[in-house]
């Protein structure tokens, strides 16, 4: 959908054809947008994924323990040494601490988390230039970034985020929400694989609702 038919078909589902009614206006339906583009595309990172993904080149500082993630990263998938494409171990927080106290080296043995950076196990005594590769799932933020089979369910969601202001929203909507759920779901799990027997797994799921 473009952005205005979007807003065409959110009007449609609340039986309310333009702004005239002065209630939802196109900059209410805007803002709400933004929010449920965030849960929609919260609810099917891992499945957007695969073939949603980017990676970016780190460079790992002498300076530093930590790598900043890149701007607009909503999660990452995997961390690997560029060169090879073997994955670089994810240290627990359990062993976050025995493994921070690693004598400094050459090598990165490990990574885990600090302040929403990459910390780096262990401290790095010479600059590696481009040496880990970062694949991550972009965040989205406008309709072009998801999938065609997600904008139904981003509008039903779209109202819902709206129920403060419109107290009628019922559960009609929680009915269309799961349904447009379950439609998207089967589609991009089908496209992903070309698998009938994964499209009939999902299938066996039809009453399952994810709130």
């Amino acid at each position: 959908m473009t952005d205005q038919e979007f807003i065409f078909f959110v009007r449609s589902l609340l039986n309310e054809a333009s702004e005239k009614a002065k209630f939802w206006l196109d900059t209410d339906i805007e803002a709400y947008k933004k929010v449920a583009i965030s849960i929609v595309n919260g609810l099917f990172w891992n499945h957007l994924y695969i073939f949603k993904k980017k990676h970016i080149d780190l460079t790992v500082p002498s300076t530093s323990r930590t790598i900043a993630l890149p701007a607009g990263c909503q999660k990452v998938i995997r961390l690997e040494y560029a060169e090879t494409g073997q994955k670089v171990p994810y240290i627990p927080d359990d062993m976050f601490f025995q493994a921070a106290g690693i004598e400094a080296g050459t090598t990165v043995y490990g990574w885990g988390w600090e302040d929403g950076k990459i910390y780096i196990f262990p401290q790095i005594t010479t600059e590696l230039t481009d040496y880990l590769r970062l694949w991550y799932l972009p965040r989205a933020t406008t309709l072009a970034d998801l999938p065609d089979e997600l904008h139904p369910l981003i509008a039903v969601e779209t109202i819902m985020c709206g129920r403060e202001k419109d107290e009628k929203v019922g559960a009609s909507l929680e009915i269309k929400r799961n349904r447009y759920y379950q439609a998207a779901l089967k589609s991009i799990i089908l496209s992903q694989t070309q698998d009938q027997e994964a499209g009939a797994e999902v299938g066996r799921e039809e009453n399952w609702s994810y709130y």
